[in-house]
């Protein structure tokens, strides 16, 4: 992305990771392959997830306004508002980043049996099951 089309891309990205790199970092160089392994995963995702990339060594404007100062910097936009990206640097790590901070907060499920299967299939995800049972 660039000074010119960043704002644009968060307003039609609700959820989208930036890394702010430089292309003589050799942190950014590292990280390169699994970035673009996970926007491959990412994309086909349902529905869609994207991450992206600014030269924060070009895009001084962008970099500036997130008081970039270090290479490789991400950060996960939620609706326009970033928070630091505090996970990992390979691919699953960042898959799984990005899936959990886009994805809903909660699940509606009706019945013994719908949380039973919603169990199992959060089985291999590390995720935490919470069941609440009463009037909404």
């Amino acid at each position: 992305m660039t000074d010119a089309n960043f704002d644009q891309a968060i307003k039609e990205f609700p959820q989208l990771l930036v890394e702010f790199y430089a292309p003589w970092c050799g942190h950014c160089k590292a990280l390169a392959p699994e970035y673009v392994k996970a926007a491959a995963t990412l994309k086909n995702n349902d529905p869609p997830l994207y991450i992206a990339k600014v030269d924060a060594t070009e895009q001084k404007k962008v970099a500036g306004r997130y008081g970039i100062s270090g290479y490789p910097s991400l950060k996960f936009f939620n609706k326009g508002k970033p928070i630091d990206y505090n996970g990992g640097r390979n691919e699953k790590e960042i898959v799984e980043y990005v899936i959990k901070k886009s994805g809903k907060i909660s699940t509606a499920l009706f019945g013994a049996s719908a949380v039973q299967d919603y169990i199992k299939a959060q089985h291999d995800k590390n995720n935490v099951v919470l069941v609440y049972f009463g009037e909404s």
